[in-house]
């Protein structure tokens, strides 16, 4: 009997041989003759692995079956003031999903090491923070741009005049 995975057959036999004696989903993949750097392949390897029912137990990395348990693991926890949190929820709420990811990153690591209010922060904070990476940049400012244009918890009131010049400066030198 033969095990389909993607457009190839395998005898199941020598498939699960092959599960038994690997100890990771690449190392699976290259005993049964596939390239094991192909993401698509490891995927159907996993999803035969677990349609399979098959022990992996012994494979070096843990491996779960559970979308939200692997989301869960990959997902860092910052830790956030009250006034921070409100400014990263609404934020958060006008980016979409799939760009959130790089968004939480920058985000959710400044405001994490920043123990002020982030409608107090100087473009030197950034600038520092940064180290002149123009994404990172972008991000924090894009941030500090929603919250002034939805005056998210009265930041128009709170921040610094340098820093709303700071970002109709910028944002003037973008649109030029």
């Amino acid at each position: 009997m033969e095990v389909q995975i993607g457009r190839r057959e395998v005898e199941q036999g020598a498939f699960i041989q092959a599960v038994h004696d690997s100890r990771s989903i690449a190392q699976v993949c290259s005993n049964i003759g596939f390239n094991p750097t192909v993401s698509t392949t490891r995927a159907a390897v996993k999803e035969k692995i677990r349609a399979l029912g098959l022990d992996v137990s012994h494979f070096r990395k843990e491996y779960t079956y559970d979308k939200e348990k692997l989301s869960e693991r990959r997902t860092k926890a910052f830790t956030l003031s009250e006034n921070n949190q409100k400014y990263y929820d609404a934020f958060h709420t006008s980016i979409s999903g799939q760009s959130w990811s790089t968004y939480k990153a920058t985000i959710g690591n400044f405001l994490d090491g920043y123990k002020q209010d982030f409608a107090l922060v100087k473009p030197d904070d950034i600038l520092t923070f940064t180290k002149n990476d123009p994404n990172k940049n972008a991000r924090l400012r894009s941030m500090l741009i929603y919250m002034v244009s939805n005056d998210i918890n009265n930041a128009r009131k709170k921040m610094y005049k340098e820093t709303l010049i700071w970002l109709i400066s910028n944002t003037a030198k973008k649109s030029n």
